[in-house]
This record gives structure tokens, sequence and C-alpha cells, in this order.
């Protein structure tokens, strides 16, 4: 496969995981057909980083931003990449072998776009949370995957790619909103009349996060507050964003998520081929997150908030 294309830079932020770091930095410095790449890793309220270091044709740049948000985080690596295309992953991902290359084919190929999205995998590893994960996932084929209110297809920062300078003219990421900044600028996108295109060809990202129930709760709670502040924010419908929780009291609370998780065990393909012993955990798993999403969305309807980007 050639190296042809426009320039591009990667940009991943990361939160101090260095163990996953390094594994997202080795795949990016053994890609395929690439003459020379920049990658700029923006720590995210860190104290410690590395020196910007080499590998082969790649120059890996390290730099700090000491405000904490991943959104900020996207911004600064975004202010100092200086090509015309900047390429998104996450410290807790692997790229393929030949993402870069392409990435930059199918921009050359599509040149009325401006942001182009990949598929996303999740391990099917031991443990009941990953095998969870992995079957409730709706990024990694093009059979699965889900489109979002607005034909906004379930594309995410763990493998996305934007024109810089439309990017730029938006103003970058939302760094106010808890979660979610890599939807809430897909939907801006969209508002502005700009074209999104999903790559189904190219080879998955893994997404490979470190999960405990802690980390799945937490997770969760997180992504129902920044849905909810993206719908309030952009005037969406709450329940086409699976808002259901109106009030606090316990009927609401298990309608609300109830509602939810049955709609992921329909979605999710755990119950096919999965070991006995494991599906009652799968569907304990459902209602966990079901609850943490809804609790953390309603939160934040409560609160209400100013998370328009300035």
């Amino acid at each position: 496969m050639s190296d042809s294309g426009p320039e591009v830079t990667v940009i991943v932020p990361t939160v101090g995981r260095q163990a996953q770091l390094e594994r997202c930095l080795s795949a990016l410095r053994i890609q395929k057909g690439v003459q020379r790449l920049s990658v700029i890793v923006v720590h995210n309220h860190t104290r410690k980083i590395e020196d910007t270091t080499y590998g082969g044709d790649v120059r890996i740049r390290h730099i700090r931003e000491p405000r904490i948000s991943v959104g900020r985080a996207r911004n600064t690596g975004l202010a100092a990449a200086q090509t015309p295309w900047v390429l998104y992953t996450d410290d807790d991902c692997v790229v393929p072998a030949h993402w870069v290359v392409e990435r930059r084919a199918f921009v050359s190929s599509h040149p009325e776009t401006v942001c182009i999205g990949g598929l996303i995998s999740e391990p099917n590893t031991q443990g009941c949370i990953n095998s969870f994960m992995h079957r409730l996932n709706y990024m990694g084929t093009a059979r699965t995957m889900k489109m979002r209110p607005g034909n906004i297809p379930s594309m995410g920062c763990g493998n996305l790619a934007f024109r810089r300078d439309v990017l730029l003219t938006l103003g970058g990421f939302n760094e106010r909103i808890t979660s979610g900044e890599d939807y809430e600028i897909l939907v801006r996108l969209r508002e502005a009349g700009h074209s999104l295109a999903l790559d189904y060809n190219g080879e998955p990202v893994k997404h490979m996060p470190v999960t405990d129930l802690r980390r799945f709760v937490s997770r969760y709670l997180w992504y129902g507050k920044g849905v909810a502040q993206i719908a309030m924010l952009h005037g969406l419908d709450w329940e086409s964003h699976r808002i259901y929780l109106r009030d606090l009291n316990a009927a609401e609370i298990a309608r609300a998520a109830h509602r939810f998780a049955l709609e992921d065990l329909r979605n999710t393909r755990c119950h096919p081929g999965t070991p006995r012993l494991h599906l009652p955990a799968h569907v304990v798993l459902a209602y966990v997150r079901a609850l943490s999403w809804q609790l953390g969305a309603f939160s934040q309807l409560r609160k209400g908030v100013n998370t328009r980007y300035e």
C-alpha cells in the first residue's frame, strides 16, 4: 500500500496510563506504508511527561495540558498540529498496522468529506465485563453500526479523522462537557452542513480499556451526564438519546433502568453461544449500566448547565 494522500498528525490524549499509552504508541511506531508520521501525545493533568522521541520514521512529541478535560487535551493537540488532517485515537486503543495509510487513501478518494470515522472493536477476553462489552459493542462491524439521531454514525475518537481547518473554524471540541465531546462535535459538523463519512472497510481499532466494576459504573455515570449536557445544549430529543428518567422515585428509576437494560439486551449478541454461567452476569451488568446512565443523565438535567463552547 503506497504512502499517498495528505499529510496527517496523530493526536493521542492520555491521563497517566503509561502502560496503555506505550502499547498505543508501539502500534503507531510500526505503521506500514508510511514514510514519515508526526504523533502528538497530550498529557492531560499529569506532572511528568516523556521527552520527544523518535522511532524509525515516526516523530512522537509529548506536550502537557494541565487543565483536566479530554476536550482540552484534544484541542491542545489540534493547535500544535501543522498538517491539513488530524487523526485521533486514545491511549487505551491499539490501531491496526495500515491505519494511517488507509485514512490518507480514504481522504484522497472522498475529497468532499471533512470528517472520517472507522470501526472500533472491544476485546473478547476473559471476565464478565469484557465479554459483555464485546457483545454490546455496536461500532465493530458494518452490520452492527448504530446510527444516532440526525443520521450521525456512532463514530468515536478512538478512530476519527478531521480536516484541521474546519475543526478549528468550529472552535474545536467543547471543553466544558463531561463526556461525549466526540459526539458533540459531530452534531456541530452536521448543523454546519458538513459531510461525515464512515470507512466500513478498514480494520477496526482495538479498544482495550482496563475495566472493573468501579470503572464500569463511573464510565456510565459520566456518559449519562455528557449525553444530557449535549441534549440540552443542542435542544435534542431526550428519548432518542435514551434519557428516560424524569423523577427520582423508586418506581420511576426502576421503569427507566428496565427500559434501557432491555434495549441493550435485545441489541447485544450475548445470548447465542454465551456460556450459561455468564448470561446472568450479563443481565446484571445491563441493569448496572442502565442505572448508572440514567442517574448520571438525571443529575445533570436537574442541575442544568451552560456548556456552550466560547
